[in-house]
């Protein structure tokens, strides 16, 4: 038996399958007993035997010693058309012919399938700089065509290989050595050309590697303006259109605008969005049912919540809401929530909180390194 099937004294908790008033629905309960927010870790085991849950006509109440939310989940299936009223996509590949790495533009090429439909645009570009070593030494071509039509040569050719004569093929050039220089080629390019994504690998570099080398991805999502699909090698790519899309909420202003964004993207492909929150650890709190701080935390959490399921409503949008409480890197809470609804794609918007020093890094950075499925990084832009 789970944790999420007991209560707080280990006993089974009887969950209703539906409601009278949402009889095509099941009803997920997600209960955490294991407390992460608003407490010392000493304080975790006895916030764990003091959690508890009550089921009310089919609503979770958030009660002071956990924050739990039922949201239902449509069982029927969902259409799988890419895109709806004739609107297309236009994806700019970030495209390496160097890179002697085949696995990822294999994997690149299946998340394009997936993502993309007949009538979407994607273009391959490459920003040639004299950083690339098999450039920089191409003695026997000459200066001229070196960093431009030389290169654009390579990158048709990858894509005549990989099936996909269709893509148009363009190469930037980039007379500094700067990886930063480049990863700004590519983002002005983007904003230029309009683009509705950006799809780049990430090589997942750690150490002494990631220090001299850099990252291309990394750096480029705190430079786009343009939404980005961060693919790696282990990066499970759907067979076919997503079907369920992860977007991970803070419950911020910034996070409503990811909101809206991962809803648009949840029309787009006619699959069901599926809402985390987790909350940040805040210490120092007196966590007791008389503490205003905490009825203050409650009824704020409880509106966003409530916000989120009418959006998901009003956008016709199936999916499910969920708030994890459990002592854990938030990093790890999203990724496991990916896994149990299936996530197709993960949703993230980008920015830098103050958990970044607590958590070892940002949260975007730890889910980019660590997903197997694509990460979409929502930008403001």
């Amino acid at each position: 038996m789970s944790d999420s099937d007991r209560s707080a004294g280990g006993r089974k908790r009887d969950v209703p399958s539906a409601t009278p008033a949402n009889a095509g629905y099941r009803h997920r309960l997600e209960i955490d007993l294991a407390q992460r927010v608003h407490f010392d870790l000493a304080d975790a085991a006895h916030l764990r035997n003091a959690a508890r849950a009550e089921y009310d006509l089919g609503q979770c109440r958030v009660l002071a010693s956990n924050v739990v939310h039922l949201a239902p989940t449509r069982t029927a299936g969902y259409r799988t058309d890419r895109l709806p009223g004739g609107a297309t996509v236009k994806v700019l590949w970030a495209f390496n012919p160097f890179d002697v790495n085949r696995k990822l533009q294999q994997v690149a090429r299946a998340t394009l399938k997936a993502i993309a439909g007949a009538r979407d645009q994607v273009e391959a570009v490459y920003v040639a700089s004299p950083a690339e070593i098999d450039l920089a030494t191409a003695f026997d071509v000459p200066v001229g065509i070196r960093f431009a039509s030389y290169p654009k040569g390579l990158v048709e050719q990858a894509l005549k290989r990989l099936g996909m004569k269709q893509v148009r093929a363009t190469v930037l050039t980039q007379d500094s050595l700067s990886l930063t220089s480049s990863v700004r080629a590519l983002a002005a390019h983007a904003a230029r050309e309009k683009a509705d994504i950006t799809l780049v690998a990430s090589h997942a570099r750690k150490g002494v590697p990631r220090l001299f080398l850099g990252s291309f991805a990394e750096t480029l999502v705190h430079l786009s303006k343009t939404d980005l699909l961060v693919f790696r090698e282990s990066t499970h790519a759907a067979k076919g259109a997503p079907k369920n899309l992860l977007f991970a909420h803070d419950l911020s202003r910034d996070g409503d605008r990811g909101l809206e964004k991962a809803l648009r993207y949840a029309k787009r492909w006619k699959c069901a969005l599926h809402v985390i929150h987790v909350p940040e650890p805040v210490y120092g709190i007196n966590f007791d049912d008389q503490n205003p701080k905490v009825e203050s935390y409650r009824k704020r959490v409880q509106k966003k919540i409530q916000a989120i399921e009418s959006s998901l409503k009003r956008s016709r949008v199936e999916g499910s809401v969920v708030i994890d409480m459990r002592w854990a890197p938030i990093s790890e809470l999203i990724l496991s929530q990916a896994r149990r609804v299936h996530a197709d794609l993960l949703l993230v918007f980008a920015k830098s909180g103050r958990l970044a020093s607590f958590m070892g890094g940002s949260v975007t950075r730890q889910v980019l390194r660590a997903s197997v499925a694509p990460v979409l990084v929502l930008k403001a832009g």
